[in-house]
């Protein structure tokens, strides 16, 4: 393996002058230190609410989106894919200019895509799953409706979600082996660009006889 500058310096693990496959550790966990979650309820007059929250904390995520946009390997005629404008603009490229990411290169003989800690981060999360807040018509009000009771309601599941990791979605579960099938226990905690939770908008009435 050659090492050129603006490549990636990894550790010599074992201090035998060599960087080899024998110089692999350990460097992070998709099992959270603890998970779960928890909610909020009340009333006030004819108004009421319900709010939920789940969170995870302590588990790493590896971002393949990461490394796969700081690669100009692909595939096809070319064999070249596009990088990240992050990338583009941090890379380096020379003495005195960011490095962010080491330097854009075709050939990656140097192996700085390959996977390292420098594609894992904090996956840590907590979010507002969902928040529902309801009207119950006055009981003078909803005797025109031959007593029945009605209430209305408007809810937002995935309104928020706080988190430090980079990607488009902390709560990415099990990812997706290349060929479409599930990935296993081995894929937990592993972002191939899975699409990111959506945010539901919902109004309803209940109406009760």
């Amino acid at each position: 393996m050659q090492f050129t500058p603006g490549d990636r310096r990894f550790v010599d693990t074992n201090r035998d002058g060599r960087i080899t496959d024998n110089d692999r550790v350990i460097i992070g966990s998709p099992i959270p230190d603890f998970y779960g979650g928890f909610n909020f309820n009340g009333e006030y007059k004819n108004f009421d609410f319900n709010i939920f929250f789940n969170y995870s904390v302590g588990n790493e995520i590896l971002s393949f989106v990461n490394r796969n946009f700081i690669s100009m390997n692909g595939e096809g005629s070319t064999g070249l894919q596009n990088v990240s404008k992050d990338f583009y603009n941090n890379r380096w490229a020379g003495e005195g200019t960011p490095s962010k990411y080491p330097h854009a290169a075709w050939s990656d003989v140097a192996g700085n895509s390959r996977v390292s800690d420098a594609f894992v981060e904090d996956g840590s999360y907590l979010r507002l799953k969902n928040i529902e807040i309801g009207y119950t018509i006055p009981t003078n009000l909803s005797r025109k409706l031959n007593g029945a009771k009605l209430r209305i309601f408007a809810s937002v599941q995935n309104l928020f979600t706080i988190t430090g990791y980079s990607g488009m979605d902390p709560e990415i579960g099990q990812s997706m082996g290349s060929d479409g099938d599930a990935g296993g226990v081995t894929a937990s905690g592993v972002d191939v660009g899975i699409y990111p939770y959506s945010k539901f908008f919902t109004m309803g009435l209940n109406l009760q006889f």
